[in-house]
């Protein structure tokens, strides 16, 4: 009975420490790397941090407005929109 023990003992032991390891394909290491990148530049992107998108995004003329006194205000067939003109200035967008 002992010998049938010892060698179950060592069956077990050589399937325990003899098994490979798997590592992670090279694919999916690169894919998650990609992803990474393009979450942060989105992060970015949305943050303001990258100039050349906050700018021609608050612009008027990019949002297909003109830009008009307050005091003269905007047509009927416009909505004024602050902030995007200067002090005095608001944006005209046509609806």
């Amino acid at each position: 009975m002992k010998i049938v023990l010892n060698k179950m003992l060592n069956v077990a032991n050589y399937k325990m420490y003899n098994k490979k390891a798997q590592g992670l394909p090279l694919n999916v290491i690169i894919i998650a790397i990609l992803v990474l990148i393009v979450l942060v530049v989105i992060i970015a992107i949305f943050a303001g941090k990258i100039g050349i998108f906050s700018r021609e995004v608050a612009e008027c003329k990019a949002k297909g407005g003109r830009c008009e006194s307050k005091t003269t205000g905007c047509e009927t067939n416009e909505v004024p929109v602050a902030g995007l003109c200067g002090e005095d200035e608001v944006c005209c967008i046509p609806i």
